[in-house]
This record gives structure tokens, sequence and C-alpha cells, in this order.
């Protein structure tokens, strides 16, 4: 009995010894246990992500070894991993640094991110089960909830797209956009929030799930598009405007 690289089947492998065994390889790599490295990694992720961090701030290897109870080696190792992400820049001789988001590189990232969303967005029109659009319908009230105590930002806790991609059933455009949108964390902590948009990226959200509720990918791909475009532009624009305020002269009192 051999193993079946489609389906993922048990192969029964004979030793020269003559002992059988029967294994999986993609069983035995579910099973391995998550590393040190691994887990300091998802830790300083969400750090990074969650703003506790600022662009531009150093990462201290000391320090972080400290506050999350290991030794530094792993540390290093997961700052190496998410240097491959991204989401820290390795500088010789100086250390590891949470990037600096520009203008350009939010660009870039909204670029990428409008082509894996809108494409997620179309196939999850056809492919979303009712328990997935309802799981969005769930998010949407739940927002909805939210922003009627403080409409100041959009709820970071309730991602619509994060189940839309998911509907998809394509698990490399999910991989993908998940790894933008990570980044795209980033720029927004960096622009700042606009009061107006969470309002607005509500009713955009709202569109999104009527048109994979109806089941056309049409329509669902064209409100993903005008959602992701508006975000960008309100990131961009308060991207900007948080530029000049820094670049500007404080005046000193007399």
């Amino acid at each position: 009995m051999g193993f079946d690289m489609v389906t993922g089947s048990l192969a029964q492998v004979t030793t020269r010894d003559g002992a059988t065994y029967v294994s999986s390889r993609r069983k035995r790599q579910l099973a391995q246990p998550r590393t040190f490295a691994d887990q300091a990694a998802e830790m300083i992720r969400e750090i990074i992500v969650s703003g506790e961090i600022k662009g531009g701030d150093r990462l201290n290897e000391v320090a972080l070894s400290q506050m999350l109870g290991i030794s530094r080696s792993p540390i290093r190792e997961a700052l190496n991993l998410l240097a491959s992400e991204k989401l820290v820049v390795l500088n010789p001789g100086k250390g590891a640094f949470v990037p600096t988001i520009t203008p350009m590189m939010l660009h870039e990232l909204g670029e990428a991110r409008l082509s894996l969303e809108c494409a997620a967005a179309a196939l999850a029109a056809v492919r979303a089960t009712d328990a997935d659009i309802e799981a969005m319908e769930r998010v949407l009230a739940d927002a909805e909830r939210t922003l009627r105590a403080d409409d100041s930002r959009w709820p970071a806790e309730f991602d619509l797209h994060d189940l839309i991609l998911r509907a998809s059933g394509n698990s490399v455009i999910e991989e993908l956009a998940s790894s933008v949108n990570t980044r795209m964390r980033l720029a927004r902590l960096a622009s700042g929030h606009n009061r107006t948009r969470a309002r607005e990226a509500y009713e955009e959200h709202v569109a999104i799930v009527d048109a994979l509720r109806a089941r056309d990918p049409r329509a669902a791909e064209k409100a993903v598009h005008a959602h992701l475009e508006l975000a960008v532009v309100s990131a961009r624009d308060a991207l900007t405007r948080k530029d000049t305020t820094a670049d500007r002269p404080t005046r000193r009192r007399p």
C-alpha cells in the first residue's frame, strides 16, 4: 500500500527487518508540536499589528526574551520568520525594526488586496454555504451594535473579509490575502482612524453580503472593489495628513 499524494491516504511500509507500520506524512506534519520560535512569532506578530510597537521602532531581543519568558535564540528565529512576512525589517548591525509604512507601500498593498479579495468574493458568491452567509450576517449585526456605542472605528474583532476568503474555497487566495491583510493592518495603524469611515465601511459591507446572498459573483466583486478602493483612499489621505503634521515645525513658547 502506497501513499496517495492527492488524498493523503495512509501508506503501509515494510522495513528491511520485516517490521510493518502504517504512516501518513500529512498526519505527521499536523501532529508536530509548535516550536518556541513559532509561538514567539505569533506573539510578536500580534504585538506589532496591534500597534503596541510603532513603525520605525526597534524590537529589542532582550526585552522580548524577558517578556515572553524564553531564550533569545527562538526570538531571533521568530524575527527572521516575521521578516519573511515583511512585518519586520532586519538591519545588519543595528537590529530588527517594525517597518515604516510609506504611501507607495500602501498603494502596492492596496493593489494586491484588490486583486485577491475581488477574486475571492466572486468565488464565494458561488461556493459559500448558507451557514457561511449566516455567519457574515451575524458579524454585520454585531458590528452595527458596536458602532452604535462607538463609531470612531470599525471594530477589529469583526473581520468580514476573513469569512469571505474562507468561503471562497481557495486556500491559496486565502493564504496570500491573509498575508497582505496583516500588513494592511500596519498601514491602518500608521494612517490613523477616520471617524466617518466606520459607518461608511459598515454600509459597504452590507452591500457585499447582499451580493453574496444573491449569489451574484459580478455584484460581489464590484462591491468588494468599491469598498477596498475607498478604504485605501481614506488610509492614504490620513497617512499624508499625518506625515504633513509630523513635518510641521513646533513653535516654541516664549
